[in-house]
């Protein structure tokens, strides 16, 4: 989605509070303070490879400007928007810490410290008005590799669907991913999504996804794992067809 349209505000001192959690995730509003984190994740490479757009966020100038017009947006589409992730981890095992080595080093204030868990930017989660489709919506993700093949997309995934039908009450939501994105695909199919193939996407071929209320509610009935088994037999049929 594009941001050209809508107004800049100054930049906003304090990070805002958790907009959702969820087992691992908390997701709130992006503020422009959050642009080195941003300009890392997007100067990756790996991220970067199979993104639909151009956009060079990963240039401090270019993200800036997308933070700065991305603030009245939460306000303007209530409900919607861009969301800073994170999770919580540990920075050393308990094995780690029970090493003689550090437990003569430390003190036990420092080792107890050391203990927590600290909060780490995984990416980001969107559920944004779409682009050449008035009225519709489209569910994203954008994560670090450090990040991948844990499940946090899919969590974060069903969160923001659970949102997009429960408090805001919509009747289906899109989901659109570069073409030779398979990571997505799994996700989005065991999420629910059905393959509505390929068609444009602000200028550019892209797949796309939806489900409507009613699926959803059919995919919820279903544990973790048969949406998942279901999804990649799916991939399976498909392929072969092809």
């Amino acid at each position: 989605m594009t941001l050209a349209s809508t107004p800049v505000l100054a930049p906003v001192a304090a990070r805002p509070a958790a907009w959702l959690r969820t087992r691992r995730l908390r997701l709130r509003e992006f503020v422009v303070q959050d642009r080195p984190q941003l300009v890392q994740m997007h100067a990756d490479a790996r991220m970067r490879a199979l993104l639909i757009d151009d956009h060079p966020l990963h240039r401090h100038d270019v993200c800036e400007h997308f933070l700065r017009r991305l603030q009245p947006l939460y306000r303007a589409h209530e409900g919607l928007g861009i969301w800073h992730a994170e999770r919580s981890v540990r920075r050393f095992s308990d094995a780690e810490l029970a090493a003689p080595a550090m437990r003569e080093a430390l003190t036990p204030a420092a080792l107890a410290a050391l203990a927590q868990p600290v909060d780490e930017f995984v990416g980001w989660f969107n559920l944004m008005p779409m682009p050449g489709r008035d009225g519709e919506i489209e569910l994203g993700a954008r994560l670090l590799p450090r990040a991948w093949g844990v499940g946090l997309s899919d969590e974060g995934g069903e969160a923001l669907l659970q949102h997009a039908f429960e408090t805001l009450g919509r009747e289906r939501v899109w989901a659109v991913c570069h073409v030779r994105h398979e990571a997505v695909r799994s996700c989005v199919l065991a999420l629910g999504f059905m393959d509505a193939g390929v068609l444009p996407y602000e200028g550019e071929p892209a797949r796309h996804y939806l489900i409507t209320r009613a699926d959803w509610l059919a995919s919820q009935a279903l544990p973790r794992r048969a949406r998942l088994r279901r999804a990649i037999a799916g991939m399976r049929n498909a392929a072969a067809v092809a």
